[in-house]
């Protein structure tokens, strides 16, 4: 029973970090998206799409799509 007790606890250990991880990036979101369009330049543009692919690869992990489709 103690595999079944520590896998339950290192389970929820990683949906709260996960959960901590989302919040963060949601509240950091708002502050990104606001930024001055006339400020923004290439590495903005850089930044974005690299944290785009990563979104998406996630994404594509938890919902089955993409390379991760059966």
């Amino acid at each position: 029973m103690q595999n079944q007790a520590q896998t339950t606890k290192e389970y929820l250990e990683s949906m709260r970090a996960i959960e901590a991880m989302m919040k963060r990036l949601r509240n950091d979101s708002a502050k990104m998206f606001t930024d001055n369009p006339k400020t923004v330049h290439w590495g903005h543009v850089g930044d974005m799409r690299r944290i785009e692919i990563k979104v998406k690869e996630l994404s594509d992990l938890v919902f089955q799509e993409g390379e991760y489709a059966n």
